[in-house]
């Protein structure tokens, strides 16, 4: 697995760990590494990491496109959730929610979340960007009471997951 550093270094280290606490192998990329390189050296995955900029900034870092349908699964955390689903068609729009714990509810059987004992998540929400519209081909699969939409996945789910 990779994770792809959008974010602060602290933050970006700490995904690492957790996914390391889980034994699973993990490198810390830059951002901007070709999707081509990522398969020749055999990862199976990436992660990448939020970051504090807006969806619809002109300097929005970039991330190869190509990572999407390659075979890789693919997971954009907050911030990089909302960028993929944007660049696959999908909108975003600002919920008055902001920091804090909130219980979401996620679909068992979908392969990101296969594994849990239950479909009741706590997670942390840091600020208020919500994906509005997902993407046609992508589907919603864990959602907070208040109806903000907190993971979604290709409908397949053969190829990446976001």
């Amino acid at each position: 697995m990779v994770l792809s550093q959008a974010a602060s270094q602290a933050d970006t280290h700490l995904q690492s760990y957790e996914v390391r606490n889980q034994c699973v192998e993990s490198d810390i990329l830059v951002l901007r590494i070709p999707t081509a390189h990522l398969l020749q050296r055999g990862y199976k995955a990436i992660i990448i990491s939020g970051g504090p900029n807006s969806v619809y900034a002109v300097d929005t870092p970039l991330y190869d496109l190509q990572s999407l349908g390659c075979g890789l699964l693919v997971l954009g955390i907050c911030y990089r959730k909302q960028t993929l689903n944007k660049e696959l068609g999908g909108t975003k729009e600002r919920k008055d929610v902001c920091d804090g714990q909130f219980e979401i509810q996620v679909e068992t059987e979908c392969l990101l979340f296969k594994g849990l004992e239950t479909h009741r998540q706590m997670v942390s929400v840091t600020h208020g960007d919500s994906v509005d519209k997902v993407a046609e081909g992508l589907r919603c699969v864990a959602k907070s009471s208040r109806h903000i939409i907190s993971a979604i996945a290709e409908i397949t789910e053969s190829n990446s997951m976001i």
